[in-house]
C-alpha cells in the first residue's frame, strides 16, 4: 500500500515539474492541475500552446502550434478538464472547448 501511495505522489511531483518546464522554458500557458504523460510531445519551437486546468494528455499525443511548410504559427487551445487521448494529434490553431473528450486510436 505505502509503494502505491509514494509512485502516486512521485508521479504528481514529476508532472509539476513538466508543466513548470513548458511554462518558463518554452513560454507556454499550462494551467496548474493538468497532467501531461512524460511520452507525450508538445511544440517547442513556438510559444503559444494554452492548456485549461484539469486536463490530462496521455501517451504519444502531439501537439502542435506551427507548420513549417506552410510557414504558419498560430495559437493552440485546449480547454479545462479535457481528455486527449492516446496517439491523438492536435494541429496548429485548433481550439478545443471545456470537458471534451478527444479519442485517440491505437494501432
Amino acid at each position: 500500500m505505502r509503494i502505491g501511495k509514494l509512485r502516486k505522489v512521485v508521479w504528481l511531483l514529476m508532472a509539476d515539474w513538466e508543466r513548470w518546464i513548458y511554462n518558463f522554458i518554452y513560454k507556454h500557458d499550462i494551467a496548474k492541475g493538468v497532467i501531461i504523460s512524460h511520452r507525450a510531445t508538445l511544440d517547442k519551437g513556438v510559444p503559444g500552446i494554452h492548456i485549461g486546468k484539469g486536463t490530462w494528455i496521455l501517451a504519444r499525443v502531439c501537439i502542435l502550434n506551427h507548420d513549417v511548410c506552410r510557414g504558419l504559427s498560430n495559437q493552440t487551445y485546449i480547454g479545462k478538464h479535457c481528455v486527449i487521448g492516446v496517439n491523438s494529434l492536435i494541429m496548429p490553431g485548433l481550439q478545443i472547448g471545456n470537458q471534451v473528450v478527444v479519442g485517440g486510436y491505437c494501432y
